[in-house]
């Protein structure tokens, strides 16, 4: 338990500090990447408005923050002008050594025929479209004479400008990496902290816990003298007076103490170290089928009516004994809690995730929704599951572990606040 504790401790401490620095990091390199891309494009905006080339001095009225007297002869691009067939009719390349007319078109035409959006990247290259009608593309005398004669006209000249980021995009990519190895780092060193403070942070749990069950085993033995007493003293008053009303119950209360203590140190042992099981191949339909049919009597003596629906050649690998005492746990539950003229549902079929217990009962009135602390030991939902039930909240406490040794899954719900289901996958 010590190990599974110290486990658990670890890997929630060691995913909560991995969140946190994905989180981080993942912030602090969009900023980044934001920002080295907000620079080539304003970069790039300059270009297109001065018709392709930085020029001495930034337009005044919209200065990029980060230019300045070097910024063109620092910079690295090229432009290409396409027309409406996608064919080159300019290009410029004297701004550029890594890429020559042929190479340029060829960018500008895949951009063009490739259908990517007006704005992006292309390898290492930041573009930008800028679109405008022949008519814009010539002089405005002459733009206004050709408008007169035709109209507005159709055709549209692209320009593409091309920004090399390779420069941002290698400081970029090493701060990333950087900041990879940083967290990793200190991931490692979160763990190294970890090994020891985990010591000392599950210790007073797991002596705790020990103290418990220590308790619990005492209570066993200390108990089962006095009990076994008062039963011999109970049988010796009714061999020398009879039995009366009295030592009936004295027999009553006798024997749920015993089975309590019985219940109680089998949970402990369960949850300590697993109960040691005989796996057998066995007929769950038939199991399932027998132990629900021995309910049917006492159902209709208290006013219940069974419902039994079992799927048929249904085979389970299980411990017999304990797969019988879960059965019985699950149904003397819902018999004691559903409702007088109420109604429980036993159903057992097979799914491709396992064998599909479900039990449902009718009550009174429950909670809507998840209901699992009813498998915590001692705890009663309200006034309807008191002593009267006969029972001390044990069972299904007992019930859970039975079925988290045989690898599966319990859960309760309340769809409608009338009713209760008990919901058992066995792989």
């Amino acid at each position: 338990m010590f190990r599974q504790l110290r486990r658990k401790f670890i890997g929630l401490s060691m995913l909560s500090v991995l969140i946190v620095l994905t989180l981080i990091m993942g912030a602090v390199n969009l900023i980044n990447y934001r920002s080295m891309t907000k620079s080539a494009d304003q970069k790039l905006a300059l270009l297109a408005g001065q018709g392709g080339r930085f020029g001495s001095k930034p337009p005044k009225d919209k200065p990029p923050g980060d230019f300045d007297a070097e910024t063109p002869f620092s910079s690295r691009y090229f432009s290409v002008s396409l027309s409406a067939d996608n064919q080159v009719t300019a290009s410029d390349t004297d701004h550029i050594a890594a890429i020559n007319a042929e190479q340029a078109a060829s960018y500008a035409q895949k951009l063009a025929l490739g259908g990517l959006p007006r704005q992006g990247y292309l390898g290492r290259y930041r573009y930008l479209l800028q679109e405008k009608s022949a008519d814009q593309a010539k002089s405005k005398s002459n733009s206004q004479s050709q408008s007169k004669e035709t109209g507005s006209s159709d055709t549209t000249a692209r320009t593409y400008y091309f920004l090399d980021t390779q420069p941002q995009m290698q400081s970029f990519y090493s701060f990333l990496y950087g900041s990879l190895a940083a967290g990793a780092g200190g991931l490692l060193f979160v763990f190294l902290l970890l090994l020891p403070a985990s010591r000392r942070a599950v210790g007073p749990i797991v002596e705790s816990y020990s103290k418990q069950r220590q308790f619990i085993t005492d209570a066993n033995h200390e108990l089962k003298t006095p009990l076994a007493v008062l039963a011999a003293n109970n049988e010796v008053i009714e061999m020398d007076y009879g039995t009366s009303e009295w030592t009936i119950s004295n027999h009553r209360q006798i024997d749920r103490l015993n089975a309590l203590v019985e219940k109680l140190v089998l949970l402990s042992r369960m949850e300590e170290e697993g109960p040691r099981l005989n796996i057998e191949k066995v007929d769950f339909s038939q199991m399932v089928l027998e132990a629900a049919e021995s309910f049917d009597a006492p159902a209709r003596t208290r006013g219940r009516s069974l419902t039994i629906s079992v799927a048929p050649s249904i085979s389970l690998e299980c411990d017999p004994a304990s797969m019988q005492q879960l059965l019985s746990l699950l149904l003397d539950n819902a018999l004691k809690y559903s409702d007088q003229g109420g109604s429980i549902e036993v159903t057992l079929a097979s799914t491709a995730k396992g064998k599909l217990l479900t039990i449902r009962n009718t009550v009174d009135s429950i909670p809507q929704g998840d209901l699992s602390r009813l498998f915590e030991r001692f705890y009663r939902l309200d006034s309807s599951r008191n002593s009267k039930t006969g029972g001390y909240g044990i069972g299904l406490a007992v019930a859970k572990a039975i079925v988290k040794t045989h690898k599966g899954k319990i859960t309760a719900t309340s769809p409608d606040g009338k009713s209760v289901i008990f919901t058992v996958l066995l792989p």
